[in-house]
């Protein structure tokens, strides 16, 4: 860990705490951007927004401290088309703001790149205090190892060992959050749109595991999941109620201008409206 961002006020979930343009982006599928792909371009970026061409790399940079971490915190931001086959190819990008967010397994804040826009949205999955840091994750993918191989990926990829609450717990402690990990990945892959009462149970284990991990992230499509048992079904209610939990924590994540987000919005209403007017019926 390095710099990082505190908050010294309180942050309400879902709101936007940054929005940033990505300095420049490259088509990679790697996170992690070589120093031969980095240096020309910040260079001249520096040089540009300081009006200074002497002004020296390492020296505005902390003597390559800071240099590592922009090297090492590039960040997936859609794709961009290749030239030659005309193919969409996944791409990172350099945010300047925004590569100081430390990483945590318990993150406080989400990234949403909005292509059409060329910029990145940061914003808060749940209510921070004051005197918290605000963390991003660095490889989602991740989230949901054990703590071991988070670490090892963590390591290969940004060139440090990660420090955060969850993964300074004791050994028996980290088993215990291992185990809850492995058993939410385990849901979220072999989930289907009918399930068993079996795995029905393991859905709602799974969604109060990861209210009980501190993460935010999936918890809004295994409660979509559930919507889409529950008006199978025909339990209209609880199908409503479902929906409103996932509309709600994608909107926190990406915003209410998504268009996920505003399709389940309508989603919600449509479905509100139907269990209202058969409540009234059955009356």
């Amino acid at each position: 860990a390095g710099r990082g961002y505190v908050t010294m006020v309180d942050i309400p979930v879902g709101s936007l705490i940054l929005s940033e343009p990505s300095w420049f982006r490259l088509r990679l599928d790697e996170h992690t951007i070589s120093q031969q792909h980095i240096q020309h371009p910040i260079w001249n970026g520096l040089q540009a927004s300081l009006g200074d061409p002497n002004y020296g790399f390492d020296t505005t940079f902390n003597h390559g401290e800071d240099y590592d971490k922009f090297r090492t915190n590039a960040m997936p931001c859609g794709t961009l088309t290749r030239p030659d086959s005309g193919e969409d190819a996944k791409a990172t990008g350099i945010f300047f703001i925004a590569s100081f967010f430390n990483s945590s397994c318990t993150p406080n804040v989400t990234a949403h790149w909005i292509q059409h826009e060329h910029r990145m949205e940061f914003r808060a999955v749940r209510d921070i205090y004051p005197q918290e840091e605000l963390c991003i994750v660095y490889d989602v993918y991740a989230l949901l190892d054990k703590r071991e191989i988070r670490q090892d990926k963590i390591y290969e990829a940004y060139g440090f060992v990660c420090a955060c609450p969850v993964c300074e717990q004791s050994d028996l402690e980290a088993k215990v959050s291992d185990d809850r990990r492995e058993s939410i990945r385990a849901t979220i892959r072999k989930r289907e749109p009918d399930v068993t009462d079996e795995e029905w149970l393991s859905m709602l284990q799974a969604i109060e595991d990861l209210r009980h991990e501190g993460i935010y992230h999936y918890l809004d499509t295994l409660y979509y999941d559930c919507y889409v048992v529950w008006y199978k079904v025909g339990e209209l209610n609880n199908a409503v109620l479902c929906l409103r939990n996932a509309r709600d924590l994608a909107r926190s994540m990406v915003g209410a201008g998504d268009p996920r987000v505003m399709t389940m919005s309508e989603k919600l209403l449509r479905i509100s409206t139907r269990a209202q007017l058969l409540r009234i019926a059955s009356e």
